[in-house]
């Protein structure tokens, strides 16, 4: 993470779409304040009624858990669906809100008022990292490096585990995931296999 513009992007003898950012060839920013696209990280906090939001140092709590039952339902539906969209989308170029993203966005279909407010954590934390971005840079190193991690039965509704993994490639993440199993673990090392499985089968 960083934030700044590069020095200079590619060489001038290949053509002309080197005096260009690269942003306009992948659809991502490098070495650029990032804000998600169209729908920027300024624009959720507006949506949301929170321009002046108390910043976060972290998008979640760890010790949290959340339930789709026992809670006042939030009033604004639609409006937490806009807002977890536009987190979702948010993921491309800011890795390290997926875990929490990805927790809020299991609740769309009948959102409660703890995770709405989980959603404006979220938002609070961007609030504070807003100039952030997914930076790119030279590197020598090409191999590859993969690190994983599952919160085992993380789900109190289903307990059903969370995987993540990430890859490098040299210094530069290259690859991430974040995503709710579909089967019940029996152990907390079947999980950490199966996230490890999956980060294996992004390299191959």
């Amino acid at each position: 993470m960083g934030n700044g513009a590069p020095r200079e992007y590619g060489n001038a003898g290949n053509g002309n779409r080197d005096n260009y950012p690269p942003t306009a060839e992948i659809g991502t920013e490098m070495g650029i304040n990032s804000g998600g696209g169209d729908e920027k990280q300024e624009d959720l906090l507006y949506k949301a009624g929170m321009p002046n939001a108390k910043p976060m140092p972290t998008p979640l709590t760890s010790s949290l858990k959340f339930s789709s039952h026992g809670g006042e339902p939030f009033s604004k539906p639609a409006l937490y669906r806009s807002l977890v969209g536009g987190l979702r989308y948010a993921t491309i170029t800011r890795p390290e809100i997926s875990y929490a993203v990805n927790k809020v966005s299991q609740f769309m279909h009948c959102p409660l008022e703890t995770h709405w407010k989980a959603a404006k954590q979220i938002l609070r934390y961007l609030a504070r990292t807003v100039h952030h971005d997914l930076r790119f840079q030279k590197s020598k190193d090409c191999r590859l490096y993969r690190f994983c991690d599952s919160d085992w039965g993380s789900d109190v509704d289903d307990r059903k585990s969370t995987s993540e993994f990430c890859v490098y490639l040299g210094l530069n993440l290259v690859s991430w995931s974040n995503r709710k199993q579909p089967v019940v673990f029996k152990s907390s090392t079947e999980a950490e296999y199966r996230s490890l499985a999956a980060g294996l089968t992004e390299i191959i």
